[in-house]
């Protein structure tokens, strides 16, 4: 990949970019710290002006999320979160699925189906070195990040030989008492943000790492690509190749590595037999856990793993959004650092919500800032993650959106889509599993027999067929909608290409609908 990279940039016109996307919770996206002050943008910092020399564009796109979980949501909509255009997809979901086999599967699954195949870069998972030669051996790479020894070479704050004159201000006050970031004095300097923000307590919390231990992961992961950069860089210098040598072939020659348009393509080569072998390769069918209903356990698709998904999501950051697909604009944000962009939101404050259109059941859901407080809550210079969501309304009566819309058909390439599984994800995340009193949940309006089916005036209806049931997909608010018995009854039909849903809630309250995924 790396080779790849240097060779575009010298012989291909264009943009050559190189993109490590960070996915993760609160700690990855740097809470009750400054976001340019998180790992990812110490990343893009670090890398930036060395990648530049060559024309690469690094960019370190932190597009963490507090209480969020790496599956279901986020993994199967990969591609619309992250963009489609990634070469490092880093795994930091420790404080939630940390002990979780069947999560780190579908994380790595979805990264192989990504249209750019990225590699995987695991901070956390106690599972990573045995699902990684899984990876490797299919076609993928994957990376365990194992800092403990490095750390243990820090200088101890509370140690009364250290002197603290000749530390530099990312080591002084890391270390107190043989731990990082505990002890009062480490406590007291965990956090900097008094000059630009007021956190107010929010956030800067024990389980959060403060700036210094970003600084540190920072430095210390893009310290490791700088090394495989330089690496790839020295092999391919240090060899030519002569283009006249090839032979008027289907088969790529042998070849010494070069700067070349010629090993260019030998390398893309080696691209797509990787990308055959990991189609070809065992699925794993550890993908939900115990959690999951046994009657999709049981079924023999393998959708979740080896289909292309399509994702509608109102979580943020979100490429697709700031690509301005998601609401069909297209008017693309500008990306300014880590991650951060100028986009602009759309949508509504909760408080400030268009009266409801209960005639007109064309109207599209309502995307709704984050149900638990406006962007005016927060310091702009810190977080740009938010748990955005759809709202359906009791008094909306009928609502009706369709996926893709033409910008997102056009976006994701998928113009004419075939039959498909249906995923709807709720605001799960709300409060973790708490719900007020108005919160309406998706089996509330699925759970049918065949005749209430028939006669209710409310539910989940997919190009004119009722959805009768739900089945919860790990504990985060994702459930896998059913029309009928057995494995047909999962499958929904496309029309034109397309799915037109139409949404209605049972009882006064509403849908907090994060996501629609088609797979």
């Amino acid at each position: 990949r790396m080779k790849m990279k240097i060779i575009e940039s010298q012989v291909t016109e264009g943009i050559t970019t190189f993109t490590w996307a960070v996915g993760g919770n609160s700690a990855a996206a740097g809470h009750g710290n400054l976001f340019n002050q998180a790992y990812g943008a110490i990343i893009e910092q670090s890398l930036k002006p060395v990648f530049g020399a060559l024309g690469i564009k690094f960019k370190g796109k932190n597009f963490a999320m507090g209480s969020t979980r790496s599956g279901v949501e986020v993994a199967m909509c990969m591609e619309s979160i992250f963009g489609d255009d990634v070469d490092i997809m880093s795994w930091d979901f420790a404080m939630s699925d940390g002990r979780s086999p069947p999560r780190y599967n579908l994380w790595s699954q979805r990264v192989g189906m990504h249209p750019t195949r990225p590699i995987l870069f695991d901070f956390g998972n106690r599972y990573a070195d045995l699902i990684h030669p899984k990876v490797e051996a299919a076609g993928g790479a994957g990376f365990v990040s194992n800092f403990a020894k490095v750390r243990s070479i820090f200088p101890d704050s509370d140690d009364e030989k250290t002197d603290m004159s000749k530390l530099p201000r990312g080591v002084k006050h890391y270390k107190c008492g043989g731990h990082f970031e505990t002890g009062e004095l480490c406590q007291e300097h965990k956090y900097d943000t008094k000059d630009a923000c007021d956190y107010k307590g929010r956030g800067q919390v024990s389980w959060h790492p403060g700036w210094k231990d970003h600084l540190f992961t920072g430095r210390i992961a893009a310290a490791f690509i700088l090394e495989t950069f330089l690496e790839a860089l020295s092999e391919l210098a240090s060899t030519q190749t002569d283009a006249a040598s090839a032979v008027n072939s289907n088969v790529l020659p042998d070849m010494k590595p070069a700067i070349s348009s010629l090993y260019l393509m030998k390398l893309q080569d080696c691209e797509e037999k990787d990308r055959f072998a990991f189609m070809s390769s065992v699925v794993p069918r550890e993908i939900f856990g115990d959690l999951v209903g046994t009657d999709v356990q049981g079924t023999n698709f393998t959708n979740f793993q080896r289909s292309r998904s399509l994702c509608r999501t109102a979580t943020l950051p979100n490429q697709a959004r700031y690509d301005g697909i998601v609401t069909g604009t297209c008017k693309k944000a500008n990306h300014i650092a880590a991650g951060r962009t100028d986009y602009k939101d759309e949508g509504y404050d909760a408080t400030e919500m268009p009266d409801p259109q209960p005639d007109d059941n064309s109207t599209e859901p309502t995307l709704v800032y984050n149900i638990r407080g406006s962007r005016g809550d927060i310091c702009d210079k810190a977080r740009i993650d938010f748990k955005d969501s759809y709202f359906v309304r009791y008094e909306d009566h009928w609502m009706t959106t369709t996926v893709p819309n033409d910008a997102e058909a056009t976006y994701f390439k998928q113009e004419q889509l075939g039959k498909k599984l249906v995923i709807m994800c709720t605001a799960l995340q709300q409060n973790f599993e708490e719900y007020s009193a108005d919160y309406v949940q998706i089996p509330e309006m699925v759970n049918f027999t065949e005749t209430d089916a028939a006669s209710a005036d409310y539910g989940i209806i997919v190009n004119g067929v009722k959805a009768t049931n739900a089945t919860i997909l790990h504990n985060d608010g994702c459930y896998l909608l059913r029309k009928g018995e057995g494995e047909a009854g999962y499958f929904f039909e496309p029309r034109n290409g397309r799915f037109e849903f139409q949404i209605r809630v049972p009882r006064e309250g509403q849908l907090y609908m994060n996501a629609i995924v088609l797979v």
